[in-house]
């Protein structure tokens, strides 16, 4: 039991596996807090992250429905955006000219509507405090430095070819420039496939490095 406990890795791994864990805890924890009637905690939060464009057409919520059933969905769903009413009520830089129902979503909204609260279809959500494609990083990243070591074995300092890397990237890159410059919009499907191949590269990479230093 000893062993299983014993710290095999730098302390830098180790500060930066507990810095991507609260950053985690603090992107997807606001909503459930809102739930559990823990408003003001949830504010802190979400401006926390208020440097984070965070729109909402490009976010997922967690629901309630009529039953108390809580839902992990698109805040709002693309081809139904008639169907959302959204609301700002807890960033402070967030625009309340966004409050409302839209049944279009331009470009020039992203770093404005920071809307958290939606309400569709007889359910109530709030949304995660960033957008999809960064938690869609940090997570797997975070998950994949934690496991790194079991499979790989403890103190790991060989690094890659940064071939690899790259080629994790260009998924990523392909779905958010071609989205950037609208030519299409994307899917949090897709951004959470592209988000996570790049940040299980990420995580790979990171932890020799860390254990380098």
């Amino acid at each position: 039991m000893g062993e299983g406990l014993k710290l095999t890795e730098s302390k830098a791994y180790y500060a930066v596996v507990l810095f991507l864990f609260l950053l985690n805890i603090s992107i997807l924890l606001p909503p459930f807090l809102i739930f559990a009637g823990q408003e003001g905690t949830a504010s802190t939060l979400y401006n926390l992250h208020s440097y984070d464009h965070q729109w909402i057409y490009r976010s997922q919520c967690i629901f309630k429905d009529s039953g108390e059933s809580m839902i992990l969905d698109d805040c709002i769903v693309q081809g139904k955006e008639g169907e959302a009413d959204i609301s700002t009520l807890y960033t402070k830089n967030g625009d309340p000219l966004y409050n409302g129902v839209f049944l279009q979503y331009p470009q020039s909204q992203i770093g404005i509507n920071k809307a958290e609260k939606v309400e569709r279809n007889g359910m109530v959500g709030y949304k995660f405090a960033n957008d999809t494609r960064d938690y869609a990083i940090y997570l797997p990243m975070l998950l994949t430095m934690v496991a790194n070591p079991y499979i790989f074995g403890p103190g790991r300092k060989d690094i890659p070819h940064w071939i690899w890397f790259v080629l994790a990237l260009v998924p990523l890159g392909i779905d958010g420039t071609t989205q950037l410059f609208g030519l299409r919009e994307s899917t949090n499907l897709l951004r959470w496939l592209t988000g996570a191949i790049a940040g299980i590269a990420a995580g790979h990479y990171i932890v020799p490095l860390l254990n380098l230093i």
